[in-house]
Order: C-alpha cells, then structure tokens, then sequence
C-alpha cells in the first residue's frame, strides 16, 4: 500500500503525489482533510511534593496544541490499469462533507499537448 501523509503542507500550493501500479485491477483511495491548528495556555495543576508527606499542588501555565478538521473526504475506485497509461485521480472537495474522485487517462499527442480521457472504472465491494 502507498501512503503519503504530510501535515504540515502549506495551503497555497497543490499536493501532487504519485505511485507506479504494475497493469492490473487495483482498489485505489484517496483521502484529503483541511485542518487548523488551535494553540492555547492552559494552567494545569501538579503534584509539588512538600513536607511530613503533606501533599502540595502548584499551578503552571501549559501550552496545548489540538488539530481540528475543518473538511475531510475519502475516496475509492477500481481501476483494471493497462500497460504504458498514465492515470491522473483528482479529488473534488467541494464541501465540508461532499467529494468525488475522477480517473482520466492522460496521453502525450503527436504535438506534445497533454490529453485526457476519462478512464474506465470499477465498483470496489465493501
């Protein structure tokens, strides 16, 4: 399986990875969130020891770092991949909660333009 997880990507850039399939039917995913992150100083309170086994508890600032998903979308499709194609999968996130995933089959022509077609696909069974 091909994973590539990289959190930490800045927004104003595409994210473009890629994977090498021998030819085939393949199950595929795709998956893509948009997080922030929430920073804030909490106090937390702790165990300061003392005397004659009397406990004592002092209060210190902690910094607290959450990640917060703010949309997410997974995706899957079947793809029988032929010899010598090169495939492009995009991930549509048009809302917090609704995606799609398109194949194409992408074609170098005669004058060096790209081309694309929509690849056959199949249902993957669950």
């Amino acid at each position: 399986m091909f994973e590539a997880l990289d959190h930490d990507i800045s927004a104003n850039r595409t994210r473009t990875d890629s994977v090498l399939v021998r030819p085939g039917q393949h199950e595929l995913e795709a998956s893509v969130s948009f997080t922030h992150t929430v920073k804030q100083l909490v106090q937390e309170l702790n165990d300061c020891g003392g005397y004659d086994e009397a406990s004592r508890t002092c209060r210190g600032p902690k910094s607290s770092e959450d990640r917060v998903v703010d949309a997410a979308c997974h995706q899957q499709l079947g793809l029988d991949a032929r010899e010598g194609q090169l495939y492009v999968l995009e991930l549509d996130l048009r809302d917090a909660k609704n995606c799609s995933i398109r194949c194409f089959v992408q074609t170098l022509t005669g004058n060096g333009d790209l081309k694309r077609a929509p690849c056959s696909v199949f249902p993957i069974e669950e």
